[in-house]
């Protein structure tokens, strides 16, 4: 609990927009679940104007590019929970569908012949993040079938060439 005095110095610090160093560290106090849904039905249904708004957005672009917005795993999960089973308006469907027209890939356009080319290129045979020395995942060439393989049996009889044995 704090005192009358740390909560004076808080509110004073608040005020001022600084919180005094002694009492920073209860920024960082984990909030329970009932203080988040206590929050939640105190911040619904406020409409803003349009000036606060404009403050909001630009806090936030502020952030944006002084973190880089690399959310953690487990803030990335529950934003996923939260998103799931949600709903959208044929309308909001009509209009991601029209933003993500003509991105095929995760660049945001389509890339020139020209460029398509150079990147073809420079990413093949043993440049390729996937080449594994020459190595196949298959024992034999592609003429190795079926028919190939019993031609080959009738051919010695069935017997091994290794070892002779039927």
């Amino acid at each position: 609990m704090l005192t009358k005095e740390e909560k004076g110095k808080r509110i004073s610090g608040a005020k001022r927009g600084k919180i005094p160093k002694n009492l920073a560290y209860l920024h960082r106090l984990p909030r329970n679940k009932l203080w988040r849904e206590r929050m939640s039905k105190a911040i619904k249904g406020i409409k803003r104007s349009e000036e606060v708004r404009k403050k909001v957005s630009v806090a936030r672009l502020a952030r944006k590019k002084r973190l880089g917005y690399i959310n953690s795993l487990k803030t990335r999960k529950k934003m996923s929970e939260v998103h799931m089973g949600r709903k959208l308006s044929e309308e909001h469907k009509r209009k991601v569908s029209e933003g993500m027209r003509g991105k095929k890939n995760a660049l945001g356009y389509s890339p020139s012949e020209e460029t398509r080319k150079k990147l073809s290129i420079s990413n093949k045979g043993e440049k390729s993040y996937l080449w594994q020395g020459g190595k196949s995942f298959e024992p034999y060439t592609i003429d190795w079938t079926e028919t190939l393989k019993r031609s080959i049996r009738e051919r010695d009889h069935y017997i091994c060439q290794l070892c002779d044995k039927a």
